[in-house]
């Protein structure tokens, strides 16, 4: 593996440094504070009181396992680290904090149009939906599109039993199991 083509200033960016020393303080710190979560999630609820705070916060919450957690920030990390080394800073976070938005617009909206048309329970707009899944699918995406080196693509293209932060279920209002919305 040749990383001698790669500028160390793309290895030691402050992108994936960051994302993963800000979301592992705020998943050990918060990860299973029930008032921060719901504060951050976002559901319906909170798009429509404050749909900033709760994308940027929602991000840095991975969940109240510290171990899962922590391997979920490593892949996040290892793979921003790609995006970063491909794109460089400023694109590589305007590229997931797209990947964030869109992500959550799409899912939100098709759950608020299946309340609207009596298909789901209205006690679905407060379904507790945090963590960084969109911001890892997107640079996940990004990588196998377009990743700057073979083994990049290839390492974000690995089965997802092996590096995938695992599925965080959440509670319906009737006590069954929600799986998390893709």
């Amino acid at each position: 593996m040749d990383l001698s083509r790669t500028p160390t200033s793309r290895w030691l960016s402050p992108v994936p440094w960051g994302f993963a020393l800000l979301a592992a303080a705020s998943s050990l710190t918060y990860g299973d504070d029930h008032a921060v979560n719901a504060w951050a999630s976002t559901d319906l609820a909170n798009m429509g009181d404050h749909p900033g705070e709760a994308l940027i916060a929602s991000a840095f919450l991975f969940g109240a396992d510290p171990w899962a957690c922590l391997r979920s920030i490593a892949l996040a990390g290892a793979v921003l680290a790609f995006l970063v080394i491909r794109f460089g800073n400023m694109r590589a976070v305007a590229l997931v904090a797209a990947g964030q938005v869109l992500g959550t617009l799409v899912s939100e909206g098709l759950l608020a149009a299946r309340i609207a048309a009596g298909q789901a329970d209205p006690a679905l707009r407060t379904t507790l939906d945090v963590g960084p899944s969109y911001v890892i699918v997107s640079a996940l995406a990004a990588v196998v599109v377009a990743g700057a080196r073979r083994w990049h693509r290839r390492t974000a293209l690995a089965p997802p039993g092996r590096c995938a932060p695992p599925a965080h279920h959440t509670r319906r209002p009737d006590g069954g199991r929600q799986p998390p919305a893709l």
